[in-house]
């Protein structure tokens, strides 16, 4: 099969953001509008904390990736895994730096 380095993974954080940026403004920030009734839709602070708290999901996600790696049945073998393991902590911390980065050039500028 074809090797993929893991650090080659990080283009997946960036993907991540390029996609998810307009997904954010267009789609999340209206719907939270209209719940709130605020201009921006959520506060500063709660962008943050959602950032901060998918960041700690994206650290227990490659936890258990990391977990289940180490549960080798055949004692020092290393045994290859799917690249695809570890494309859901990437994804995650790139939907986590969106809501974080957004919410801090918001306090910043404001």
């Amino acid at each position: 099969g074809l090797l993929v380095p893991a650090a080659s993974l990080q283009c997946f954080i960036s993907l991540t953001i390029f996609v998810f940026i307009p997904i954010y403004d267009c789609l999340l920030v209206p719907i939270a509008r209209s719940f709130t009734k605020t201009p921006s839709g959520i506060t500063m602070l709660q962008r943050i904390g959602t950032g901060i708290f998918l960041s700690a999901l994206a650290m227990v996600v490659a936890a258990l990736v990391e977990t289940k790696r180490l549960q080798n049945p055949h004692g020092d073998v290393t045994i290859l895994m799917s690249v695809w393991w570890l494309v859901p902590q990437y994804v995650i911390y790139g939907v986590s730096d969106v809501f974080t980065l957004v919410g801090l050039q918001e306090f910043f500028y404001d």
